[in-house]
């Protein structure tokens, strides 16, 4: 579980420095934040931040998490038959609890895939979903055809 007093020892430590270094480097720029698993909880608590703090205008930002609450803005990307987009279980725990927007993939997330949007009452529908199926850690590791794993160190196409 990721705590309040975690991120911001991420946060003072060096992450806000380089966030406003690129921030003001590239004005124009749109500000994407996003994670993977426990990085995508991260992306979170990284976008509220940063949005609490007035750092950046909510039209250059978007927050989106690759497997990890109604805001309109940010959106989370689930994948078939990754069950670790399900934890926790419970609805709430400590405060924390999944946003209400997700956007799953129940293919391999090709170009041109189909999805659904589990946004409101169609919440129960995906979890239901993801449920029916059986885990599969590859889905945990693939996300719109790129394996997570390495997406990092080989780079990042625009």
């Amino acid at each position: 579980m990721i705590t309040t007093e975690y991120i911001k020892s991420v946060w003072r430590g060096g992450l806000k420095d380089s966030f406003l270094t690129l921030k003001n480097t590239f004005p124009n720029y749109k500000i994407y934040i996003t994670g993977h698993g426990l990085g995508g909880a991260m992306a979170t608590l990284c976008t509220a931040t940063i949005t609490r703090a007035g750092m950046v205008d909510r039209k250059r930002r978007i927050c989106s998490r690759f497997t990890s609450f109604p805001i309109t803005d940010m959106y989370r990307i689930t994948h078939a038959a990754d069950q670790i987009v399900n934890l926790p279980r419970i609805k709430s725990l400590e405060g924390f609890m999944h946003h209400g927007t997700e956007v799953w993939y129940n293919n391999d997330m090709s170009i041109n895939s189909k999805y659904k949007i589990c946004a409101g009452d169609d919440t129960k529908w995906c979890l239901e979903h993801h449920d029916n199926n059986e885990f599969n850690f590859a889905d945990h590791l693939a996300y719109f055809n790129v394996n997570v794993e390495n997406f990092g160190s080989s780079g990042c196409e625009q």
